[in-house]
């Protein structure tokens, strides 16, 4: 067993490479995958893991053998379960449902595991309800049955979400409303557009919870559930998520996209109460943990078109 006292801030990977330098990178990628990398004796497979100064670094020869619960290591908690729903709080960095590259790191393939273990007699099976980007985080719905699914999206257009998110610099007024017509180009990147029968209509609304320095904190509220909605209209805006490359923001002090769903409310697609779950600030959401970052040029005046409104209710 390697061991190794942290004696920088870090990505844990970087560091990795640096304390360990006669490792390739694809040997450390793969230990990390293989659960056989301790942080202060807890595993550590995510790569932008942050370690601090005196963190004991611990590279072990195989994983360890615990027997824990299935549910113990997916990897990300279960807010909450019944028969028909599992609600669960989704990491940054982990795809709601497979692609064609990627089948395995995925909340639906780790769900479908977790029920298939608890009756391995039976094929038990999750449905996908809705998801949220690959790179934010937050509370997200699955169904157990196809039947819980299909009630679930009938009513869905009623279900209530709220995202936070960090935002380059200080919008202009402490709420306000996007609206467009969004589309995808062949790249898979989302812009708004002129009205057509490729385009769909979008709205989404602000409010500023807390400056953040360079930094403002929002709520977001969602009429329309689109694609990377919530990250293009704020672009539009002028005001593009914290680490949202792809659209914009020019730093990225948290080492991930500052957006994460805290609240989810629908009615139960078997008893048909309302249902409401909240997930706390994210680490790296505050003014305490943003503090030291770099300032960002001021960004540019909004060019999409938007209305200020009244506060939205709590």
């Amino acid at each position: 067993m390697q061991s190794h006292t942290v004696t920088e801030d870090s990505p844990l990977l970087d560091y990795l490479r640096k304390a360990f330098p006669h490792i390739p990178r694809t040997r450390i990628k793969h230990l990390l995958k293989s659960d056989v990398i301790l942080v202060n004796n807890e595993t550590a497979n995510r790569h932008d893991f942050s370690v601090k100064k005196g963190d004991e670094i611990r590279i072990q020869k195989r994983p360890v053998e615990t027997k824990v619960p299935f549910k113990a290591s997916l990897g990300f908690p279960i807010i909450y379960e019944d028969r028909d729903v599992i609600v669960i709080d989704k990491p940054a960095g982990l795809l709601t449902m497979g692609t064609d590259k990627i089948k395995i790191h995925t909340a639906y393939y780790k769900l479908t595991e977790y029920v298939r273990s608890q009756d391995p007699q039976k094929k038990a099976r999750i449905f996908i309800v809705h998801r949220i980007d690959r790179d934010a985080s937050g509370l997200i719905v699955f169904a157990k049955t196809e039947k819980a699914k299909l009630a679930l999206q009938k009513n869905w257009k009623t279900a209530e979400k709220k995202y936070f998110a960090v935002v380059q610099g200080t919008p202009p007024k402490p709420s306000g409303t996007m609206e467009s017509y969004l589309t995808e180009d062949k790249f898979q990147r989302v812009y708004s557009t002129r009205k057509s029968t490729q385009s769909k209509f979008s709205v989404t609304h602000y409010r500023t919870v807390e400056s953040l320095g360079p930094y403002t904190l929002v709520e977001i509220s969602l009429e329309t559930g689109r694609k990377n909605q919530i990250r293009v209209h704020l672009a539009d805006l002028g005001y593009p998520i914290l680490g949202d490359k792809k659209y914009g923001s020019p730093a990225n002090p948290i080492r991930r996209l500052a957006l994460h769903a805290h609240l989810l409310s629908f009615t139960h697609p078997a008893t048909g109460v309302k249902k409401t779950f909240k997930s706390a600030l994210p680490p790296g959401f505050s003014k305490n943990q943003l503090h030291g970052a770099s300032p960002v040029p001021s960004p540019p005046v909004a060019r999409r078109r938007w209305r200020a409104v009244p506060s939205l209710p709590e």
